[in-house]
């Protein structure tokens, strides 16, 4: 199959074989190497010349800016957000405004998700460092760190009683399972809920300063 391009020869030489010699919009598509969503929006909307090519931006600079602003306060806080909410989110305005654009259902798809990151290339960076300083929670308190520590300490218990051998797939559960009787204990979980301030409730108990990071200029 062709690689599927949008530029203006192709698109205006496809929508030609749909209107004059009634070819289908798939067919089209494949022939011309056109995405059918562009086609689509091109034949209901006839006359919005001001096209750009590719997966292009239904939003104004201001509200892009106002999204990118949205992602990076909520992985600050801890909070990161899914493609999939950035993709309802842009949904939700679009069927409020009921705005022209190529979509499905006003559902941007991944696309658009990829060329809103190239726009924004501060997202890829920032978010992952934001995340990495998010907030913790009680899993990684109080199950996961420790396991990963004492995973270290078994192993290297285990190769001093078998000096020489190697960890293979046969040694891996018995490890594992010393390793967890010895990390993953009741008061070590209630501890960390406790950390959290979830259980119980005590907001005081929250560390803000990981919570939400160091300060940023950004």
């Amino acid at each position: 199959m062709p690689k599927k391009t949008s530029n203006f020869d192709n698109i205006n030489a496809a929508i030609k074989a749909i209107q004059d010699d009634g070819m289908s919009q798939n067919s089209a598509a494949k022939k011309f190497g056109v995405a059918r969503s562009t086609l689509q929006f091109r034949l209901k909307n006839p006359n919005k010349q001001n096209f750009s090519c590719g997966p292009s931006t239904f939003l104004t600079t201001n509200e892009e800016e106002t999204l990118v602003k949205w992602l990076l306060e909520c992985s600050k806080k801890g909070f990161p957000r899914r493609r999939e909410d950035l993709q309802d989110s842009v949904k939700k305005f679009l069927d409020e405004q009921e705005r022209p654009n190529p979509f499905k259902n006003n559902l941007p798809g991944i696309g658009w998700y990829k060329a809103f990151l190239r726009r924004h290339p501060i997202l890829s960076i920032r978010t992952s460092e934001l995340v990495t300083n998010a907030s913790s929670n009680p899993a990684d308190v109080a199950a996961f760190r420790p396991i990963k520590a004492g995973w270290k300490k078994g192993v290297f218990d285990w190769r001093n009683e078998h000096p020489g051998s190697a960890v293979t797939k046969i040694d891996f559960s018995p490890i594992l399972d010393k390793v967890l009787k010895n990390t993953v204990r009741a008061e070590v979980l209630i501890n960390g809920f406790r950390a959290c301030g979830l259980f119980p409730w005590n907001v005081n108990n929250i560390d803000f300063k990981k919570c939400l990071g160091k300060k940023s200029k950004y």
